[in-house]
C-alpha cells in the first residue's frame, strides 16, 4: 500500500515528513504530475502548515504553470508564518524567478491579483505589506491602477491644478492612511513622469514629500531636481538637501550646486541650516564657519534660531563662539521676558554653564585616562615584537647549537639581536619625554631656541626643498624648560616634514612659525602646506599611537608627546580648523612657569 493510497490515515508531524519525502522522490524520478497530486492531498491533511503550499509552487514553476504558481504562493502567503523574514524571503526567491521567465505584462496581472488575493486574506499584516513592497514595481501599467474607483478617479483630477492644492492634500491623507501603495502607485504614473509646470509647482513639491515620508527617496530626488531646474526655490532647494542628508549621500546636491553656486550665499535659515551639515559631511571647514557667521549676523535678533546656532557651535567645540552668542541670547530673553520667568532662566543658565564645565573637566579626565590606557597598549604592542623576535631567535639558533653553530652564525644571532634591542632603544626614547615630568627651569630666549632647532633639521628641511618662515624676529624671553620646549618644537617640525613629503610636490613646500608676545602666555602659529588634518580627526591626532601614516610609517607619538611636553608646562596646543591650506596648530605657553601649579599636578 502506498503513501497516496493511506492518505487519510496520516496525521502526525512524523507522517508529515514521510508525506514530504515521498514528494521529494518523485520529483527526482521526474514524476512531476504524481508529485504535484500527491502535495494537494498534504495542503488538504495539513492545512496549517505552509511548506506543501512553497513545494506546489515549485512543482508547478517546474511544469511552467505559472498562473498555478502564483496561486500555490497566494495559498502559501495566508499561512502564519513562525519567522517573517524567512517566510517573505521564500516567497521573494520564487517570485523573482517568476520575474525571470513571464512577459511584464503578465508578471503584472498575476502579481496584482496576488496582491488583491493576501488583502482579503488574514495573513501577517507585516508580511502584506512586505510582500507589497515586493510586488509593487510590477504593477504599473494603467490596467492595474484604481483610477476607475470614484475616489481615486477624482483625486488624480485634482493632480492636474495648483488651485485645487488644499482639497488635494486633505484627499492625499485619506488615500495615505487607507492604501498607501496604491497612492504610490498613483503618484509614479500621473506626478513622477510628467513634465515640470508652474501650475502644478506646489503640488509636485507637495508629492516629493510624500515620497519622503515612504522613504521613495529616489523618487523624490528625481521630483525635486526637476522642480529645481526649472525654478529655485528655498522649500524644495531645503527638500533635497535634508533628503541626501538622510540617505548620507550629497551626489545630487553637489550637482545641483556646480549649477547654482550662489544658492551657498542665501540668507533663508532652512537652506543655512542644511549647508551647515552639508559642509560639515564634505570637510569643508571654512564655509561651514562662513555659514555659522551669517546665521549669527542675520538673525541676531531670534531667539529660537540664536538656540540652534549655540546647538552648532557645542557639537563642533566652537567654546569661544558659545561664550561670544551667550550674552545675545540672554539679553533678548530678558527683553522678552518677565518677573519669576527671568529669575528662573538665571538658575537654568547657571545650571547649564555648570553642568558644560563639568562635563569639560569630565571629558579631560577621561581623555587623559584613555590616553595612558592606549599609550600602555601601544608600548606593550611595540616593545613586544621585537621581545619576541629575540626570543625566537635565541630558541632557532639553540637549536642549531645542537648540531653545528659557526661563527657567521653566532655573528647573526649578535646582528639580529643588536637590531632589536635599538628599535626597542629608539622607542624608549622617543617616550622619554612623557617619563619625565619635573622641569629644569630657566629664563630663555623662546625665538632663538626655534632658530636652533629648525638649523639642527636643516639638511632634511633642505632635502625635501622645504622653506621655513619665522615672522617674530624680536626676542621672547621666556622662564620654563628649555630642553622640554626643544623637544616639542623638534616634534612639530617632523611631523610638517612628514605632512609635507606625503602631500608629494617639489615645489612651494613650506612651514610658517608665528609668534605672538602677549601679557602672560606666549602664542605660537604653527602651520605647514602639507596634507591637512580631515575634519573628523581634529579631536584624535593627539592620542597615543594614533596615525593617519600607512603601517611601519609612523608610530602616532609626535603629536601625543608635543601635548604632554605643553601640558607639563601649563602649556595648551589646538588644531586651527579654519586653516585649509595644510594645518596649522595653535600653541600656547606660559611665559612665568608655575612651580606651585606643577607641585599640584
Amino acid at each position: 500500500m502506498t503513501i497516496v493510497e493511506t492518505m487519510h490515515d496520516i496525521d502526525t508531524q512524523s507522517n508529515m515528513k514521510q508525506v514530504s519525502d515521498e514528494i521529494r522522490e518523485l520529483r527526482l524520478a521526474g514524476n512531476l504530475e504524481e508529485a504535484t497530486k500527491l502535495c494537494t492531498k498534504a495542503r488538504h491533511l495539513f492545512p496549517d502548515k505552509y511548506l506543501f503550499s512553497i513545494i506546489q509552487a515549485d512543482l508547478y514553476f517546474q511544469q511552467n504553470d505559472y498562473e498555478a504558481t502564483f496561486i500555490a504562493l497566494g495559498e502559501y502567503l495566508k499561512k502564519q508564518p513562525l519567522s517573517k523574514n524567512r517566510f517573505v524571503a521564500n516567497f521573494a526567491k520564487r517570485y523573482y524567478r517568476l520575474q525571470q521567465v513571464l512577459p511584464k505584462e503578465k508578471l503584472s496581472d498575476l502579481a496584482e491579483k496576488l496582491c488583491i488575493t493576501i488583502d482579503k486574506s488574514s495573513a501577517d499584516k507585516n508580511v502584506i505589506r512586505e510582500v507589497k513592497d515586493i510586488l509593487r514595481p510590477d504593477m504599473v501599467s494603467i490596467n492595474f491602477l484604481p483610477e476607475h474607483s470614484p475616489k481615486f478617479a477624482s483625486f488624480i483630477k485634482l493632480l492636474e491644478d495648483d488651485l485645487n492644492f488644499n482639497e488635494f492634500t486633505k484627499q492625499e491623507k485619506i488615500l495615505e492612511k487607507e492604501n498607501r501603495y496604491q497612492l504610490e502607485q498613483v503618484l509614479d504614473k500621473y506626478v513622477l513622469t510628467r513634465e515640470r509646470v508652474s501650475s502644478t509647482r506646489r503640488i509636485d513639491t507637495y508629492c516629493a514629500s510624500i515620497y519622503e515620508k515612504f522613504e521613495k527617496h529616489d523618487k523624490a530626488i528625481k521630483l525635486l531636481t526637476e522642480l529645481l531646474s526649472v525654478r529655485i526655490e528655498a522649500v524644495a532647494a531645503r527638500s533635497l538637501f535634508r533628503i541626501c542628508r538622510t540617505i548620507k549621500n550629497y551626489d545630487s546636491v553637489d550637482n545641483f550646486l556646480s549649477k547654482n553656486p550662489a544658492l551657498i550665499k542665501n540668507n533663508d535659515f532652512n537652506i543655512l541650516y542644511e549647508l551647515v551639515y552639508y559642509f560639515e559631511a564634505k570637510n569643508d571647514n571654512i564655509q561651514l564657519q562662513r555659514v555659522l557667521s551669517i546665521i549669527e549676523k542675520s538673525f541676531a535678533q531670534n531667539l529660537p534660531i540664536l538656540e540652534t546656532l549655540k546647538n552648532f557651535y557645542i557639537r563642533f567645540g566652537m567654546l569661544e563662539e558659545i561664550k561670544r552668542l551667550e550674552p545675545t541670547i540672554r539679553s533678548i530673553t530678558k527683553d522678552k521676558g518677565k518677573g519669576k520667568y527671568v529669575e528662573e532662566l538665571e538658575e537654568s543658565e547657571t545650571e547649564i554653564a555648570s553642568t558644560i564645565s563639568e562635563l569639560n573637566s569630565q571629558l579631560n579626565h577621561q581623555k587623559q585616562l584613555v590616553a595612558i590606557s592606549d599609550l600602555t597598549t601601544g608600548i606593550s604592542h611595540e616593545l613586544g615584537q621585537p621581545i619576541t623576535n629575540i626570543r625566537y631567535t635565541i630558541q632557532f639558533y639553540k637549536k642549531l647549537l645542537e648540531k653545528n653553530l659557526t661563527k657567521d652564525s653566532v655573528f647573526k644571532i649578535f646582528d639580529s639581536i643588536l637590531e632589536e634591542t635599538e628599535r626597542m632603544g629608539a622607542l624608549i626614547k622617543r617616550l622619554s619625554p612623557l617619563t619625565s615630568s619635573r622641569n629644569v627651569l630657566e629664563t630663555y630666549d623662546l625665538i632663538d631656541r626655534i632658530k636652533k632647532r629648525v638649523q639642527l633639521e636643516k639638511p632634511r628641511l633642505d632635502d625635501n626643498h622645504i622653506k621655513v618662515t619665522i615672522a617674530s624676529k624680536v626676542p621672547v624671553t621666556v622662564y620654563g624648560d628649555s630642553v622640554k620646549f626643544d623637544q616639542l618644537i623638534s616634534n612639530l617640525l617632523l611631523n610638517a616634514i612628514d605632512a609635507i613629503k606625503e602631500r608629494n610636490k617639489t615645489d612651494k613646500n613650506k612651514i610658517d612659525i608665528k609668534v605672538e608676545d602677549g601679557t602672560q602666555d606666549v602664542s605660537i602659529f604653527f602651520s605647514d602646506n602639507g596634507v591637512g588634518i580631515p575634519f573628523k580627526n581634529k579631536n584624535t591626532i593627539f592620542d597615543p599611537f594614533f596615525s593617519t601614516k600607512a603601517p611601519g610609517k609612523g608610530e602616532g607619538l609626535g603629536l601625543f608627546i608635543v601635548w604632554n611636553l605643553l601640558k607639563s608646562q601649563g602649556g595648551k596646543i589646538i588644531v586651527d580648523t579654519s586653516y585649509t591650506n595644510g594645518a596649522r596648530f595653535i600653541i600656547t605657553i606660559p611665559k612665568t612657569f608655575n612651580l606651585e601649579k606643577e607641585t599640584k599636578l
